[in-house]
């Protein structure tokens, strides 16, 4: 086998050094990132950390690397326009969030639990209407709301082919309909509520980048407590 050339080797060095030490170039020049990540940042544990100081040192620099955000923006370009797919970082072998219709965003860990959940749905019922005895019995008004994710409100907006569609829609039909049919005290069928305002309004009851419900999603479920205690 022939050995490599002299200046590909210098070539292949100079490279890897240069990925090596970029980043810490940038955090020389440039100064700490700004935290772009839906947490606080790591802190420095110091050495007594033990064999942990070289992961959470790690950690540490990552979360204050310069230029981060424009570096998660190429990597999700590429993603997307080179090899057509949802993006997803650090090596990972599925994306986190998944692209739907009408540029709405989804968790795909929502569709994950649904097609591998850690409980049958009729155990998950089973639990709540348990909890909810307990808390009747010791003399206090109970309300059990179950407030369902945007995939289980709007699946019409999942991303078409989703090879997961199938599991994810028989387990979401077998949870609430399990959970309406415990004769659960105090319960309240918040997918209900939701899917006949979405019906009513024509409008999307959750932020389109966001999985949380916008201001009229949560208003139903609002105006549903009220009902209930009323």
């Amino acid at each position: 086998m022939a050995r490599p050339t002299r200046p590909l080797t210098v070539l292949t060095c100079l490279c890897a050094a240069g990925v090596i030490l970029a980043p810490a170039l940038a955090l020389i020049v440039h100064g700490p990132g700004h935290n772009t990540e839906n947490r606080e940042q790591v802190s420095y544990r110091g050495l007594d950390a033990g064999w942990d100081w070289f992961g959470s040192f790690g950690n540490y620099i990552a979360d204050r690397l310069p230029l981060k955000s424009r570096a998660v923006r190429a990597d999700a370009w590429v993603d997307e326009h080179f090899f057509h797919e949802d993006p997803a970082f650090g090596g990972a072998a599925s994306p986190r969030v998944l692209r739907g219709e009408q540029g709405f965003l989804f968790i795909a860990d929502a569709i994950e639990a649904a097609c591998n959940p850690h409980a049958p749905p009729a155990a998950t019922a089973a639990n709540l209407k348990e909890l909810a005895r307990v808390i009747t019995e010791s003399g206090r008004d109970m309300l059990a709301m179950v407030a369902p994710d945007k995939s289980t409100i709007h699946p019409e907006l999942l991303p078409a082919g989703l090879a997961q569609r199938d599991c994810f829609d028989t387990y979401t039909d077998e949870l609430w309909s399990d959970l309406d049919n415990a004769q659960i005290d105090g319960f309240v069928d918040l997918r209900a509520a939701l899917t006949a305002e979405s019906r009513a309004t024509r409008e999307p009851l959750y932020l389109r980048k966001d999985s949380h419900w916008d201001t009229a999603g949560s208003l139903v479920a609002v105006h549903a407590m009220v009902d209930h205690f009323a």
